[in-house]
């Protein structure tokens, strides 16, 4: 088994492509040390709502580091 590499930042379309062949997120744990992923890709693949395509495996994936965007300072 490959050892794991360090950190990656991941897009929507891994994800819900990871979680169409294999049915879960798991085999990024395996291969990363941490997954980052923007909120904005959270809300992305959250967007279908709980039925939706990946939905499911994305929201088991309780490992992953959903980065929250960061807040413009007020004028």
């Amino acid at each position: 088994m490959p050892e794991c590499q360090g950190t990656v930042v991941t897009n929507t379309t891994p994800l819900i492509a990871l979680a169409a062949a294999t049915g879960s997120l798991d085999v990024l744990r395996f291969l990363y040390r941490r997954i980052v992923v923007p909120f904005e890709v959270a809300e992305e693949v959250r967007a279908g709502g709980r039925h939706a395509f990946g939905t499911g495996a994305f929201d088991d994936a309780s490992w992953l580091d959903i980065v929250a965007p960061e807040k413009s300072p007020t004028p």
